[in-house]
């Protein structure tokens, strides 16, 4: 990202390069995820990320690609690299997120709250909504 992105207002960072091919892989299901206090019928936009097999999707973001900034052990440190709006076009922006992986549906957000636990809930629990935004994008 040298020389390829632009800090913002908050510390994000807008990247205005092309595609990398360095997106991470990681030992994940893709699907909805939910934080574990949540229901998959009805998760508020909030407590949702949604891996799509290169980054983690938020409620208001899409086509995220991830690279792995640090690894150690089953604690990954990312740069979630989005398009900065539910749909449509806009701005990428890369934000830190740092997980502890779990299993192949569970992983957790560091956060300076503490650990937030997610898990994949399975497409059939979700609501109509996400079960149809996770159809379009596959």
């Amino acid at each position: 990202m040298s020389g390829c992105a632009q800090t913002s207002a908050g510390g994000t960072t807008v990247d205005t390069s092309p595609a990398s091919p360095r997106v991470a892989t990681l030992p994940l299901h893709e699907g909805t995820f939910v934080t574990e206090d949540s229901s998959c019928g009805d998760p508020p936009l909030a407590a949702l990320l949604v891996y799509n097999g290169q980054g983690f999707d938020g409620a208001h973001s899409h086509a995220c690609r991830a690279h792995v900034v640090k690894r150690r052990g089953n604690l990954v440190t990312l740069a979630n690299s989005c398009i900065d709006a539910g749909v449509g076009e806009a701005p990428r922006t890369t934000m830190p997120l740092t997980i502890k992986l779990i299993d192949a549906d569970h992983f957790a957000v560091d956060s300076k709250a503490g650990d937030v636990t997610y898990r994949r809930c399975p497409a059939d629990q979700l609501p109509p909504s996400l079960r149809q935004r996770a159809s379009a994008e596959n």
